[in-house]
């Protein structure tokens, strides 16, 4: 494990089998789609049009959420890592989410954000899996805690300002480097987004959140992120089982 800034630590992936499974799973996807493809995510921008790349990422994204041992490859990659952070009763995002980041493409880019500001709660974590090589300016940037502190900051005191800008933040330093075969758990709270890619390299990666059972969920107006909604069951410890139980027992159930 290397702590890369506060509330993100990148690993590298040992079940190479379940990251290898999920490559082949998006590469077929592709092949059939675009019958020269190489075989290279990397290269997807050679073979598929800005046009083309929302479409693309679509049926890769209809895909992984219908194939029913995505899941489980997820938690082979970064489950014990979760498990430590989280506990053993963890639920999980109901939908795995797909990144397509192709050279000069202005409609793929996300600015600033914190995901708390659409009604996520910070008492999660994101687990990010890249494709691809991830560097520079198809990467992902983040922020840690203390810049993401003092931004908010900076923008709560410029809220009637129309001209205030965030990008002006952003440093070649936050963009966040991984190979593949590399992953990172960060909290989703952190200020991060992306920039259009002037690299010569596409970036694909797959991401899924994860929440303990028991941690606080989402605030009551922000319903749809809550847990049965956008959150489902995935792990439950035995002792969690037993207590349910008792507790039915002792309601004379």
């Amino acid at each position: 494990m290397k702590s890369i800034t506060l509330g993100c630590n990148k690993y590298e992936v040992e079940a190479l089998e379940s990251l290898g499974y999920i490559t082949s799973v998006v590469n077929e996807i592709i092949s059939k789609e675009f019958p020269r493809y190489s075989g290279d995510i990397s290269n997807l921008h050679k073979y598929v049009d800005h046009e083309q790349i929302n479409s693309i990422r679509l049926k890769i994204f209809k895909k992984i959420n219908s194939d029913s041992s995505i899941y489980e490859k997820l938690w082979d990659i970064g489950g014990a890592y979760i498990s430590e952070i989280l506990g053993p009763d963890v639920l999980v995002q109901t939908k795995v989410n797909v990144s397509i980041q192709a050279p000069n493409d202005e409609s793929s880019t996300l600015g600033i954000h914190s995901d708390c500001w659409s009604g996520d709660t910070p008492h999660q974590i994101n687990l990010w899996i890249p494709l691809t090589r991830s560097y520079e300016s198809n990467a992902m940037f983040l922020f840690n805690f203390n810049r993401t502190k003092l931004i908010i900051s900076d923008l709560y005191k410029n809220l009637n300002n129309a001209k205030y800008d965030l990008s002006g933040y952003i440093k070649k330093e936050d963009f966040l480097q991984l190979e593949y075969g590399e992953f990172l758990i960060f909290n989703p709270g952190l200020l991060h987004g992306n920039v259009v890619n002037k690299t010569e390299s596409t970036r694909m990666s797959i991401n899924v959140r994860y929440k303990s059972l028991f941690s606080p969920d989402s605030k009551p107006e922000h319903i749809s992120r809550s847990a049965g909604i956008f959150f489902k069951l995935y792990r439950t410890s035995e002792w969690t089982k037993l207590a349910k139980s008792l507790d039915e027992v002792n309601e004379g159930g």
